[in-house]
């Protein structure tokens, strides 16, 4: 299961429930793999064990899990809404106005930004005028997509203005 955490992450205690969940055999890394940046604050959450489960108990496992951390996030960032609010808005459109303007744009401030739009929606600070899957934008603004997009080769400077060009055309206008 990839679950979105944009605020529980950042928070000091995240490391310690990581390693709590492996008591109760999840794991849980970034969607890039462990010992890498995880920009856009995804992560995958895996059945520790394998031998001796079925696969109902595994499947549980991950559920209760990936919920589990899904209700602390949502907490997390109720919290923050009651206490930075006027901070949270101004990140989210932040976010939006570089995405929706920027003429390049490296994968990792697009997978941040869009993150950050991402919890924006859901926690209604941002309204956009159609719905939109940010992490459908995500997976399309991957190299390997852009380049397929592109229909030749890209290096890293092209890649950047692909990737601003691809989300300024699919990104929605806000309600």
């Amino acid at each position: 299961v990839v679950v979105h955490l944009p605020m529980l992450s950042l928070g000091k205690k995240f490391s310690s429930l990581i390693n709590e969940m492996s008591r109760f055999g999840a794991v849980i890394r970034g969607v890039y793999g462990e010992g890498e940046e995880n920009f856009g604050s995804l992560f995958e959450v895996s059945n520790q064990k394998t031998l001796g489960q079925t696969e109902r108990e595994i499947l549980e496992t991950v559920s209760k899990a990936a919920i589990q951390l899904t209700n602390q996030e949502m907490q997390v960032r109720k919290l923050s809404l009651q206490r930075h609010r006027l901070e949270r808005e101004d990140e989210v459109y932040k976010s939006y106005g570089v995405l929706k303007y920027a003429r390049r744009l490296t994968f990792r401030d697009t997978m941040i930004f869009l993150s950050q739009i991402m919890a924006g929606i859901t926690d209604g600070l941002i309204s956009v005028k159609e719905d939109i899957s940010i992490y459908r934008l995500m997976l399309g603004i991957q190299p390997a997509n852009l380049k397929k997009l592109s229909n030749r080769p890209l290096n890293k400077e092209e890649l950047d203005g692909a990737r601003a060009e691809f989300i300024r055309r699919e990104l929605p206008e806000l309600e």
